[in-house]
């Protein structure tokens, strides 16, 4: 990628253009030309689904990219890169993909086969110990390894994957430090610095909040050929992982605990909720990915596979968060589907918060997302879904 291309992806993400906002991906194949365009005509309109609400489209086109310009530098003085999300292998089947990401590290390890491992961030000794031990058979086995760069599970799986000599990808749900300076996690270890990579959508100019950690976590899922949840309660993050893997059609599993381990009962609803299936053995997981086997693969005469099931009835509870509350009231009064951008510019929600409800509602069947539009469930331009 060119200084010139790097400069351009970075004066779009801050004129706070999305993935999502652009009508035609194929524009984002040439970054240089689409900023040009945005800034040149008089209508962004042209080229997004509606004009970014954000205080840089006040900057005149030299400004802007002056100001770009600085970052690239102050980018390059730090060792950090960044890398258009159409680029990395997965993220562009993530809801709301990334328009960039920022990364620091090896970038070419984005183009490896990853296995996702989340967890809870006060494991149990168990856990600690069994996530070791897998781990270690994983990378043995050739397996990447991907999770959130957080403390408990995750960096124990971060460690256990550059001590056995393995790679490793975090996800963060924050930007890599004021200015672009890169975090320095405790994992880190300059010896293996080809063998590790950190990457976050998030920046000084778009600062991450509570929202982002449970956001980022659909990436984690998308960079990952499939998700393990070793440890983890019912409402932490880890589920959203394998919610957003399910969404995405990727087969996660759990690990699955002593009922008296309060610790870990997100097994238990995982399995309960079917986002998961129980793993025994790191290598149940290890034939899985090399065979990509699923129920879809088995003859068709396998009964539990041509059993069909009598269509239930959705059994919607209701929304006792306020903003959530919001988000349904606007969409009711948009039947024909509603932007991203238009949810942005309706509601006085930072745009993390924003992608946090909407995630919440769409994983409790309140609404869907149909291409760039959302909708409440059971309106379309078309009529109730099938």
């Amino acid at each position: 990628m060119t200084t010139d291309d790097t400069a351009a992806w970075i004066g779009l993400d801050l004129l706070g253009v999305t993935f999502n906002s652009v009508r035609s991906p194929d524009t984002l194949r040439q970054p240089k030309e689409l900023l040009e365009a945005l800034l040149q005509d008089g209508d962004p309109t042209t080229w997004l689904h509606r004009k970014p609400r954000h205080r840089n489209w006040r900057l005149t086109p030299q400004t802007l990219y002056d100001e770009a310009t600085r970052v690239v530098r102050r980018m390059h003085e730090t060792g950090i890169w960044v890398q258009p999300g159409i680029e990395v292998p997965g993220f562009i089947q993530a809801p709301s993909p990334p328009l960039v990401v920022y990364g620091w590290g090896n970038r070419d390890l984005l183009n490896n086969r990853s296995l996702g491992v989340v967890g809870t961030r006060e494991p149990s000794a168990m856990a600690v110990a069994r996530t070791e031990k897998w781990v270690s058979a994983w990378v043995h086995d050739g397996l990447q390894i991907a999770s959130g760069g957080a403390r408990g599970i995750d960096s124990v799986a971060h460690r256990a994957a550059l001590r056995t000599g393995g790679t490793t990808v975090a996800v963060l749900g924050q930007n890599l430090g004021p200015g672009l300076n890169p975090i320095r996690q405790s994992w880190e270890d300059p010896k293996v610095s080809r063998r590790f990579c950190v990457l976050t959508e998030y920046t000084p100019w778009r600062p991450s909040f509570k929202g982002t950690f449970v956001a980022r976590n659909r990436l984690v899922a998308a960079i990952g050929s499939s998700v393990v949840l070793m440890e983890g309660r019912q409402n932490s993050g880890a589920i959203h992982t394998l919610k957003y893997a399910k969404k995405m059609g990727k087969t996660a599993f759990v690990v699955p605990t002593s009922p008296e381990n309060r610790g870990g009962d997100a097994a238990l609803a995982a399995l309960l909720w079917g986002l998961a299936i129980p793993a025994g053995t790191p290598r149940q997981i290890i034939d899985f990915i090399h065979t990509n086997q699923t129920k879809m693969n088995l003859s068709l005469d396998h009964l539990p596979q041509v059993t069909i099931k009598p269509p239930c009835t959705p059994n919607l509870k209701p929304v006792a968060d306020l903003n959530q509350q919001y988000v349904l009231e606007l969409l009711h009064q948009h039947p024909g589907g509603i932007s991203f951008e238009e949810l942005l510019d309706g509601l006085s929600f930072e745009l993390p918060a924003l992608q946090g409800h909407l995630t919440e509602l769409e994983f409790a069947g309140r609404i869907e997302q149909r291409g760039a539009l959302f909708f409440e469930v059971g309106t379309s331009p078309e009529g109730p879904p099938p």
